[in-house]
């Protein structure tokens, strides 16, 4: 999603810094609070930091990641969305009027090893790897893009109806596609028909019941739907089944905003290496892929 909206600018700077986790009231987390590098991707070895529980949103907060591993990310990518693949690469998709790419990039590096460029009339946003074929929604297009997962060719396209008229993130949970348009909807799609399953709908609600807005780019991990949400830091953990909330990470830590250049510079990506149990992040701009592991109790896995 596009962040030259400056009547949201206001909500950027709001944002709790030491907020990581969010876990529903009365089931706080075990494990001390910590946020930190380490070469060592075990929680148990990870550091301490800020201690004791906040609440955020009707549901109690506590820190808890580690920062594995830091890489270069191109820095003028306007990142919309990305996905981890078995082979040790990302596929990374970009946004912006005729500026907008699907790529390929070493995991291990941040090298882009192929590039496709979208049509300069195309506003590129979140993608998602399904079978042999990868899916990249457009932003006001009302128009998806379906590749071939392995040579990034442009196979075909199809509309699509949301809400908002738009497409945000995308992801799979490996029997259906999983679609925001910015709004606290979640649409979920037949992956082979790529149409709105009946009545699947879902909104998507806070520990007060209301509902969170602004769901960006889309992973598929633990069970949960992941989503960053617009304009913040924030990753949250959702529930899909009931459309709950579980947990609010803000990782607004790993590029300081003293160190920011534009306020449309904020998290958005997230793939996740099941294998590994390991998340990889990165945001519009950023200069860095961040290697993180995140250390869920038992309740929030």
């Amino acid at each position: 999603m596009p962040g030259y909206l400056r009547k949201w600018a206001g909500t950027l700077l709001v944002v709790a810094p030491t907020l990581t986790m969010a876990f529903a009231a009365g089931n706080p987390p075990s494990s001390s609070a910590h946020s930190g590098n380490s070469a060592n991707n075990k929680c148990e070895t990870s550091m301490p930091g800020p201690a004791g529980l906040k609440m955020h949103r009707g549901l109690q907060t506590r820190t808890s990641y580690v920062i594995v591993e830091e890489f270069a990310h191109d820095p003028s990518a306007f990142t919309q969305g990305l996905v981890y693949e078995e082979d040790g690469t990302f596929l990374e998709g970009t946004g912006l009027y005729g500026k907008s790419k699907l790529r390929r990039v070493d995991a291990s590096t941040g090298e882009v090893l192929v590039s496709h460029d979208l049509s300069a009339d195309s506003f590129g946003e979140g993608i998602v790897a399904v079978d042999d074929k990868i899916i990249q929604l457009t932003w006001k297009e009302r128009k998806a893009l379906v590749y071939g997962r392995q040579n990034l060719t442009l196979l075909n396209d199809f509309k699509y109806e949301t809400v908002t008229g738009e497409g945000w993130g995308i992801t799979t949970d490996g029997a259906r596609l999983i679609v925001s348009d910015g709004s606290a909807n979640l649409f979920f799609w037949d992956k082979d028909t790529y149409k709105e399953i009946p009545e699947s709908r879902l909104l998507v609600q806070d520990g007060h019941g209301n509902a969170v807005k602004h769901l960006n780019e889309l992973e598929w991990a633990h069970g949960y739907v992941w989503a960053n949400v617009w304009l913040t830091d924030d990753i949250v953990q959702i529930d899909p089944a009931s459309g709950k909330v579980v947990a609010f990470h803000d990782f607004s830590a790993l590029f300081p905003h003293h160190l920011r250049v534009s306020l449309d510079q904020v998290l958005n990506g997230i793939a996740f290496d099941a294998e590994n149990d390991i998340f990889y992040l990165t945001g519009k701009w950023f200069p860095k892929y961040f290697k993180v592991k995140i250390c869920l109790p038992e309740a929030a896995v």
